[in-house]
């Protein structure tokens, strides 16, 4: 406002008077509204006013013009101005509400939208039941997810952006929807192994499910169907359980393979299945064990006749498979292999093809389950038609096994050598003659050995032999058709033995004191080698080699002896038996010289006193001693006699003096009590020395020994002493200098 306009107010107010009530003109902005108004007093027209225009319609453009009123009239009406009143809830609701589909599922329903919106319908809520669902401002709808057969209430309301959105209800609409199939298939616990045998290749499965809700069902459930499908095979089994009002069903597969299965099971009524509930039964298979004892026999019309045990553990055979070829050798075909199948409960068939006499035809066959084939079986030969073996068996070899027994192994003949199956060897055998006649040849004796495969070498242990013996063997191969040609012969010596009997003829040569002196001769069926002879007296043994002589040393005269002897080969275990008892005794003769001579003084009483231990050989039963003494340096012998080995004089004390010496020999003696003649043994000397003896002072000659020995031990101390003070006059310079 201008100054000048102010003043004009101003005056105004001074010279007018202001009218209290201010005209408020408003209009709707319609082409049929009519112009309606409102007062406003107020008691200071300084300050700005604001006033609620109230009883307007909702979500309506208004047109508002103000005047002022004094107490001299309205004065002009402002410019319009435009405003529309805030959103409300819709007054009505949604109208003409359409069901325009009705399916198992779904219904499906459209409107027209309210008459008084009282805004911009921003969305719609669909109610059913005590559910409502919402899906922007669109006038029709799907109701999906609902269950079959089942009736429903359904309501439609409008709702704008107001603060109470929402408008009223449309009328119910009763629905009820179509009967179909169930929805969805039950819920299945994993399948269970119950029982599971593998040699039958067999197993019981269970199942187990919680029953469908009423919801689910989508009508009278009827029951479930059960879809078993064997992954491998393809092979479908079906089966259905029906519906006895249970929680929880369980169902048991019986005799299923061990492969795995694809299991579906659908709930259904009256209107169809549900969608299936899908699970899968784990493979338990395992290949099978190869089958067993496979045999071929040839039959009357000139074919093979194949005939097997089954597997040993793992079984559940669907099929068996059967391969033959023509062999070139043990092990390697002619050609690709031909095959055929029988069924599993099979256990022989008849082969027929183009079968070639005197020609070996190899079969095997193998076990097939739900896991795989098995390895083959054992290998049958097969001929149509057989002969005798046109050679023998090859590459013999012989060797000792034990001293009884030779170890002989073998190859068979070669396959087209062989012209059948071989089902035994005959081993002949008989002691080879020596060239210097010792042995002669014995008669052919033979040996069976039985064989259930005759591709493979053989090892047999030939027996009841005798030892050390060297025998011929020579083979031959059988079949049904008779007996071939016999192998060259080869030689084999058996192990040695002991000897089975004792050196015989044991002479005792000559006998002395100390000695025996024997011979004999070696034992008639030695076993092998002499090498050794022991030769045994008492509890003692000796041996000297394979001599056949031997003299027995160091005995003991006048003893009686028994004496045997025996031989020993290089066998594990050597020696045979002893011979018979010997009982020879040594002559009596001169005993041994005595032992550990002893002379002393007794220190109490001074008497001599000689002691020593008798010879090692006595040489006689009656052995007594003589003792010869005296001085030394009179050269004459006193003699004394006794049966002890102790002897003690008390006068030689009195013969001695200082620096003399006396002397004592002892002999032992023996007699033969036959002949009375006697027999002294060598001497034994000891000498005691006279200084010795008790109460003795030193002599001179001990006096100066014991001089010289002092004055060397005063010289090696003096020698210590000036060594010392040598090397301590060496030290003196360096520690000054230090």
């Amino acid at each position: 406002m201008t100054r000048r306009e102010r003043s004009k107010v101003k005056a105004m107010q001074e010279h007018t008077f202001i009218p209290t009530i201010l005209c408020i003109l408003a209009g709707m902005q319609t082409s049929d509204a009519s112009e309606r108004n409102a007062s406003v007093n107020i008691t200071d027209d300084a300050q700005p006013v604001q006033f609620s225009l109230s009883g307007l319609e909702p979500f309506t453009l208004y047109s508002v013009r103000l005047s002022a009123v004094t107490s001299q009239g309205e004065g002009n009406k402002s410019p319009p101005t435009g405003a529309r009143t805030s959103q409300a809830a819709p007054s009505d609701p949604p109208a003409d509400v359409q069901i325009n589909d009705i399916a198992v599922n779904n219904i499906t329903l459209s409107w027209t939208p309210p008459s008084q919106p009282n805004g911009i319908i921003r969305y719609y809520i669909i109610k059913h039941g005590n559910d409502t669902m919402s899906d922007g401002n669109h006038t029709a709808f799907v109701l999906e997810g609902l269950e079959g057969n089942t009736n429903y209430v359904i309501q439609v309301q409008g709702c704008t952006a107001a603060e109470t959105p929402c408008g009223p209800l449309s009328p119910v609409e009763l629905v009820r929807t179509k009967v179909g199939a169930p929805d969805r298939g039950p819920e299945v616990q994993t399948p269970e192994d119950v029982w599971l045998d593998y040699r039958k290749g067999l197993r019981n499965v269970t199942l187990q499910w919680q029953a469908l809700s009423p919801t689910d069902s989508n009508g009278v459930l009827l029951g479930y169907r059960i879809r078993v499908r064997d992954v491998r095979t393809d092979e479908v089994m079906e089966l259905t359980v029906i519906d006895s009002g249970a929680q929880t069903y369980t169902h048991t597969l019986g005799n299923l393979k061990l492969s795995a299965y694809r299991v579906d099971i659908m709930a259904y009524n009256g209107e169809g299945e549900s969608p299936a509930t899908s699970l899968v039964i784990p493979d338990r298979a395992k290949k099978p064990d190869p089958p067993r004892d496979l045999v071929a026999m040839a039959t009357s019309d000139n074919n093979l006749q194949l005939s097997w045990q089954p597997p040993a553990e793992v079984g559940g055979i669907e099929t068996y498979l059967i391969l033959w070829c023509e062999l070139e050798t043990d092990v390697t075909c002619l050609g690709l292999e031909k095959n055929m199948s029988v069924a599993g409960d099979e256990l022989s068939i008849k082969v027929i093809d183009s079968w070639r006499p005197l020609t070996r035809y190899r079969f095997v066959v193998k076990a097939v389950n739900s896991a795989g084939q098995s390895e083959t079986s054992n290998t049958a030969a097969g001929y149509v038609v057989q002969g005798v073996p046109s050679s023998p068996p090859q590459n013999v070899t012989v060797q000792a096994e034990t001293s009884r027994s030779l170890l002989v192994k073998w190859k068979p003949p070669p396959l087209q050598d062989r012209r059948g199956i071989i089902t035994t060897y005959r081993v002949y055998y008989y002691v080879t003659p020596t060239v210097r006649g010792k042995r002669t040849p014995t008669a052919e004796r033979n040996a069976s050995v039985n064989i259930t495969d005759d591709a493979q070498p053989v090892q047999f242990s030939l027996s009841g032999l005798e030892p050390f013996t060297l025998y011929s063997v020579r083979l031959s191969a059988v079949t049904s058709q008779g007996e071939g040609n016999k192998s060259p012969p080869t030689g084999a010596r058996t192990s040695q033995a002991a000897p089975s009997d004792p050196p015989a003829d044991v002479q005792i040569n000559d006998i002395a004191v100390n000695n025996i002196t024997l011979s004999w001769t070696p034992p008639s069926q030695p076993n092998g080698i002499i090498r050794y002879y022991i030769i045994k007296h008492g509890n003692d043994t000796m041996s000297d080699g394979n001599h056949t002589a031997f003299v027995l040393e160091g005995l003991e005269g006048n003893t009686n002896y028994v004496i045997q002897v025996q031989g020993c080969t290089a066998a594990e275990t050597p020696c045979g038996p002893l011979s018979p008892v010997e009982l020879v005794r040594t002559k009596v003769g001169a005993p041994g010289i005595v032992q550990n001579l002893v002379a002393r003084f007794d220190p109490t009483n001074g008497d001599v006193s000689v002691s020593w231990t008798p010879p090692v050989l006595k040489n006689g039963r009656d052995i007594s001693y003589i003792v010869s003494y005296g001085r030394k340096d009179l050269r004459n012998d006193n003699i004394a006699v006794t049966t002890t080995t102790q002897w003690t004089n008390d006068k030689l004390a009195d013969t001695c003096s200082d620096g003399l010496e006396l002397f004592f020999r002892v002999r032992a003696r023996t007699r033969d009590p036959g002949t009375g003649e006697v027999f002294n043994g060598p001497v034994s000397t000891e000498y005691l020395s006279c200084d010795t003896r008790p109460g003795t002072s030193p002599s001179s000659k001990d006096i100066q020994g014991l001089r010289l020995a002092l004055e060397a031990k005063v010289g090696i101390i003096l020698a210590v002493l000036i060594a010392c003070m040598v090397g301590l006059a060496a030290l003196v310079p360096s520690l000054r200098k230090m």
